[in-house]
């Protein structure tokens, strides 16, 4: 579980809309998907049950470990008796048809109404399946409610 971090005026609404940091650093992947021993990674991320993505990082050429050092800033709703999801996919970049490399999820557990949520660190990849592939992403995300005036610019800001 992500702790909450700071508890903030209580709306009546029972949904806020959060201001989300995503700050997307590095990867791993440890086995090849190309036919040249390589792969060409990129992530996309979005909140669980949407069919829209918030956003994709630059497709990183012939590498095994990416470097992306890309922030994106998205604007998500959040009813507070639910938790908040975000699902985030690595790809490998085909001409024809990306391969999926894994997933993970990133949860934000519901009980506070309003509240600061903040993860740093390595994230493990698993398949379709929900066996884990050896493959990593390190990322930051940075969750305020938008009441408390965070306004960051982002070159990816989004709605949903």
């Amino acid at each position: 579980k992500i702790p909450l971090l700071e508890e903030v005026t209580v709306g009546m609404s029972g949904e806020t809309k959060y201001n989300v940091e995503f700050k997307i650093q590095s990867g791993k992947v440890n086995r090849p998907f190309d036919k040249n021993g390589l792969a060409d990674p990129y992530l996309r991320i979005k909140t669980q049950g949407s069919l829209t993505w918030l956003f994709s990082t630059q497709v990183q050429k012939k590498t095994l470990t990416p470097k992306w050092d890309e922030t994106h800033t998205v604007v998500v709703s959040r009813n507070h008796t639910k938790d908040l999801v975000f699902v985030v996919e690595l790809w490998d970049d085909d001409f024809l048809k990306d391969d999926f490399i894994g997933t993970a999820k990133l949860t934000f557990y519901a009980g506070s109404v309003d509240a600061k949520f903040e993860f740093n660190g390595d994230l493990e990849l698993v398949d379709k399946k929900g066996l884990h592939v050896e493959a990593t992403v390190t990322v930051g995300v940075n969750a305020t409610p938008a009441a408390a005036g965070l306004s960051r610019s982002s070159r990816n800001n989004t709605s949903v």
